[in-house]
């Protein structure tokens, strides 16, 4: 979308000529040296010795630099800038040219390789100040950051609510660089900021967040490593954040001192917090999490994800109350022990909120206990099955749970059905591609879940092999709005062809 992602940077670029040994380095001369001033070189080359790529250096003249996008065509046939003539130099040389380059080349060499993206920033951030912000749509929720240059996907951060801070662009420099962004902007503020695989947090990232994130309601960590520090390093910079998310960690470590451990620290706004722990959740933690929630007595809302029938054994005996839960049933758990633990669960607590995501293997188990998995339809909330279409006994039990308001499936003939049945439904996820011969059936699913669930407001696909071209999403709210009580619907569709997202915005109009 506009440039190239980060995975590219690591890529081989087909280069113009083989690179010199080190030894024959040359280091690029002052802007202005005097008249017959000798080229220095790292191990005193002749005087005489000239190098192409160096660019004319006389008292009058700017160095010829060859832009980017001419050079292209010749190095690459297939239309991607060399970068060759720049890594053959040292980044004093590579600082001084780039101070010649138009604002394209600038920009075009910026995203070549992680080496020259370092050394163009700083240009960038220089040249605009107060120009508005390049930002690229994140594969999962949000956007992360990018720098002006292209006519597309420019955002100013006056608009931006949500941002996403990916590890490739976690660096204290960056988002020192994003915060002169935001300062530009008088209105700019974000409300819900996400750590993506940031594996390592430091305190510079914290202060250099500081002043931009005063007014951050929500946030998120995903696949990050939650150290000791984790308080002092970043924490404690969100001073009006009402909702934490702790999610994937990598590693997650409370810490000994209670001066940086996180989970005894006070959070006057912090109103929600959700915790994403799959293994067994250590007894010391418990304990501690306790004290975070004695703490703060302002969080009314715990949700918490889990595949371990102990963790909540031990979080029941600590008397700590969940709100919402997600329970990762598998086959090695045991179906039957697990519903009848929940069902134990959801008697005791009548507003617990249950999601239920059940694995592909349990598919036997889960058919054996349906009069179980009935019993927690007043709870239920959510129902994910990973890879299966439900057979006939199945969908008879989901048409019970009249509660069920996230819906995973995969498309199968017993949709209609389950719409009829279920008029709470708010988000449905279709979990299968759309491959072969099933694409039409799975049209036709979509048709009838925008057509006849009127409390419908998102439907999500996975990357799918064909593009939506066969219908129009406008076309479908359109339909929709003769529907009584129906709500307008919004479309999430992943894919990663830049082809299919210019079809799908095209559709759009």
């Amino acid at each position: 979308m506009g440039y190239a992602s980060d995975d590219s940077f690591d890529e081989e670029v087909p280069v113009k000529k083989p690179r010199k040994p080190k030894s024959k380095k040359k280091v690029f001369p002052p802007r202005k040296p005097k008249a017959n001033a000798k080229v220095k070189e790292s191990n005193e080359a002749p005087e005489n010795e000239s190098n192409p790529d160096e660019p004319n250096t006389s008292t009058n003249a700017k160095p010829k630099v060859k832009r980017l996008k001419e050079s292209a065509t010749e190095s690459n046939p297939d239309g991607q800038p060399s970068k060759s003539n720049f890594m053959d130099m040292n980044d004093d040389c590579i600082r001084e040219i780039i101070t010649y380059l138009d604002a394209y080349d600038l920009c075009l060499l910026s995203t070549q390789c992680r080496r020259l993206r370092n050394l163009t920033q700083f240009e960038l951030f220089r040249r605009f100040p107060n120009e508005t912000a390049k930002i690229k749509e994140f594969e999962r929720n949000g956007y992360w950051f990018r720098y002006p240059g292209d006519n597309e996907f420019i955002v100013s951060f006056a608009q931006i609510k949500k941002l996403s801070i990916s590890n490739e662009v976690s660096t204290a420099q960056a988002i020192e660089g994003l915060k002169e962004f935001f300062y530009a902007k008088e209105q700019s503020h974000v409300e819900e900021i996400h750590f993506e695989g940031c594996r390592s947090i430091r305190p510079a990232h914290g202060m250099a967040l500081s002043k931009i994130v005063d007014e951050t309601k929500s946030v998120t960590f995903n696949r990050c490593k939650i150290l000791g520090e984790f308080y002092e390093t970043i924490l404690r910079y969100f001073t009006s954040m009402e909702n934490l998310v702790l999610r994937q960690s990598l590693e997650m470590t409370c810490g000994k001192d209670e001066q940086i451990n996180w989970l005894k620290q006070k959070y006057p706004n912090l109103k929600e917090f959700s915790w994403f722990f799959a293994e067994e959740l250590p007894l010391n933690y418990v304990v501690e999490l306790k004290m975070f929630f004695i703490q703060n007595p302002k969080i009314k809302h715990f949700s918490l994800y889990t595949k371990q029938i102990e963790t909540l054994q031990r979080l029941e005996k600590a008397d700590i109350r969940i709100t919402q839960l997600y329970f990762r049933i598998t086959r090695r758990g045991g179906v039957g022990q697990t519903l009848n633990y929940l069902k134990t669960m959801c008697r005791k607590d009548k507003s617990l909120r249950l999601h239920l995501i059940f694995e592909d293997n349990c598919r036997t188990e889960l058919t054996s206990h349906l009069k179980l998995f009935v019993e927690l339809n007043t709870n239920l909330r959510g129902l994910y099955l990973d890879k299966y279409p439900p057979a006939q006994s199945l969908t008879n039990a989901i048409a019970q749970c009249i509660h069920l308001k996230d819906l995973q499936v995969r498309h199968c003939k017993f949709i209609p059905q389950l719409i009829a049945a279920l008029p709470k439904l708010e988000n449905v996820y279709v979990a299968r591609g759309m491959v072969g011969p099933t694409y039409q059936q799975i049209l036709e699913m979509i048709n009838q879940f925008t057509t006849q669930a009127p409390k419908l407001k998102n439907l999500f696909f996975r990357n799918s092999y064909l593009s939506f071209r066969d219908f129009n999403f406008n076309r479908l709210n359109q339909q929709r709005s003769q529907l009584p009580g129906a709500t307008k619907m919004t479309f999430h569709v992943r894919v990663k062809s830049q082809q299919k997202i210019a079809e799908l915005s095209n559709m759009q109009n």
